[in-house]
């Protein structure tokens, strides 16, 4: 399993250079951001991280189908994909409902409109002419001038039976948000061999290392629950037995099974678990307030038992 480290969307971007920079040489695999309104860019973001880097991957988890035309999103991931051949991974979904109304582009027909996007665009990179003309879609003879020599992967931000069928179809794997669990993973797991379509998981989970288990845990579970009473994913919800109707908090081990979180002993417990249920790259989301100091100590007290030598 490869690990991966998100960059905060709230942080401010002048410190990009020296965190990514720090998280390849640190040895993680790959540096993540999300395109959250309204925050910088994510396309921007990505290939400054490009630029500053030479191994590690770099992905966008995710960038909202309604707001990138299937024709300029393949010409800027082209440009990334041939700058740094292999490292870049590209995420479409939905787009939250609230920010999609806040800006005049929430579709009627979210999953229609999600899979002809990420179509146009697999096909985009690959080199193909396209003629597309939907009620939602309208490209006509568009084809990229310049198509990636590795071309890269393009995964779907989703939670349910839906989404994954659209991934299934047309991406090259999933991405799982914040609020998966190892239920969730195998479930996702089971509908992708059942399509028998070959595809990459990623997942994205809370960290928090620290010497005292319970103050890692109430570090990460507020987080959990902040975004479980927003009302996204509720299908992860349910998988992972979580009711954010309630006004308890979650019971630690839920927390855990959902995060990576703890001591240097349950931070590798949780490593092994989201592996084995299938996860292929784990983003690590280290806390807004800590978040160098959490990913070096990380890199410090973690990374050494995962490594062979």
């Amino acid at each position: 399993m490869r690990l991966g480290i998100r960059f905060h969307p709230e942080w401010n971007p002048d410190g990009l250079v020296s965190y990514a920079q720090s998280v390849e040489e640190l040895g993680y695999h790959e540096l993540w951001f999300s395109e959250d309104c309204f925050w910088p860019g994510g396309m921007a973001l990505a290939g400054a991280a490009l630029a500053v880097t030479s191994r590690i991957g770099v992905g966008v988890g995710l960038f909202a189908a309604p707001v990138r035309n299937p024709a300029t999103a393949a010409m800027e991931i082209t440009s990334l994909a041939t700058l740094a051949p292999g490292r870049f991974t590209a995420a479409f979904g939905h787009g939250l409902a609230i920010w999609m109304e806040q800006i005049g582009v929430r579709p009627a027909e979210p999953v229609a409109f999600l899979e002809e996007t990420v179509d146009a665009v697999h096909r985009l990179l690959a080199g193909e002419l396209i003629n597309v003309s939907t009620k939602r879609l309208h490209l006509e003879d568009v084809q990229l001038g310049t198509v990636p020599s590795v071309p890269p992967p393009i995964l779907v931000g989703t939670t349910g039976p839906k989404g994954f069928a659209v991934a299934c179809k047309c991406a090259d794997g999933v991405l799982l948000p914040e609020l998966s669990c190892p239920a969730s993973v195998r479930w996702t797991r089971e509908v992708i061999a059942a399509s028998g379509a070959p595809g990459q998981l990623v997942a994205f989970a809370h960290m928090k290392l620290d010497d005292d288990r319970a103050r890692a845990v109430a570090a990460v579970e507020p987080l959990i629950m902040a975004l479980a009473r927003s009302g996204a994913f509720p299908h992860l919800l349910r998988l992972a037995e979580v009711d954010p109707f309630s006004d308890r908090p979650l019971n630690p081990e839920t927390v855990q099974s959902m995060s990576v979180s703890g001591t240097r002993e349950d931070c590798l417990e949780a490593l092994q678990r989201w592996e084995e249920c299938g996860v292929d790259t784990l983003v690590l989301l280290p806390p807004t307030a800590d978040g160098p100091g959490q990913v070096e100590r990380f890199a410090a007290e973690v990374l050494p038992a995962l490594r062979p030598d």
